[in-house]
């Protein structure tokens, strides 16, 4: 190729990058529209242990989402583009255990157009239920399961059978007789061997199992959701 052709075809490569950099240009500075919340969680009223924070929104050149409560704000980046998409912001809300707190989510696309949330109002509880005591009396196949435990915001009790194959949490209930949970069911195996557990309306839960060595099976895995910081 003669040197002037490749002159040529270079230069028309470096117009045509260009054009592509000045039209996206022209479209993030003619970007004037306002980004649309459709939706934020947790509701009004709700329970929350700050794991729960989430927007639904529509933006096609998203920045970032903050949300803010208490006079402070949290930066969240790298949540997607796009419509009816979603992002979740954990955060760490220890300190206002027990509390009342307002909050609202602020979207800000690359041109710097903003799109805000109304104002929700939520009670903060990271406090996990604490399982006090959990016995087994069997007869057979069948066992009668005794919770005892300590929760005021109780959500449900639920048991595993961990010897079923095909295990899965079944609700024990979901209100409490003075602090005490029990049901009858039957159980797979030799022996039974179940797993409890106990959960509140903010989501922050505690474990219990009980293997068939009695008390020498008994394994504390319980554990509190929603400690992750932003």
């Amino acid at each position: 190729m003669k040197r002037g052709a490749s002159l040529a075809v270079i230069t028309a490569i470096a117009l045509t990058v260009l054009s592509i950099f000045l039209i996206s240009a022209q479209s993030f500075s003619n970007d004037d529209k306002i980004p649309r919340i459709s939706k934020i969680f947790p509701n009004n009223k709700d329970s929350t242990n700050g794991s729960d924070f989430k927007i639904r929104y529509t933006e096609d050149n998203m920045k970032r989402v903050m949300i803010t409560f208490d006079g402070v704000s949290f930066n969240k980046t790298g949540c997607p583009s796009g419509r009816n998409v979603e992002c979740i912001i954990p955060i760490n809300i220890s300190e206002y255990n027990g509390e009342l707190i307002k909050y609202f989510f602020t979207v800000e696309d690359e041109a710097g157009n903003k799109g805000y949330s109304k104002k929700k109002e939520v009670f903060v509880d990271t406090k996990r239920p604490n399982i006090t005591s959990f016995d087994l009396d069997t007869q057979n196949q069948k066992v009668r399961i005794t919770v005892g435990f300590e929760e005021d915001n109780l959500k449900i009790v639920e048991y595993m059978d961990n010897s079923d194959s095909r295990s899965r949490w079944k609700r024990l209930c979901n209100h409490d007789e003075n602090g005490f949970c029990f049901k009858r069911v039957t159980f797979r195996g030799n022996a039974p061997d179940i797993t409890v557990r106990v959960t509140d309306d903010a989501g922050n839960f505690d474990i219990l199992r009980r293997g068939s060595t009695s008390d020498a099976g008994l394994v504390s895995v319980s554990g509190e959701i929603g400690s992750a910081v932003v």
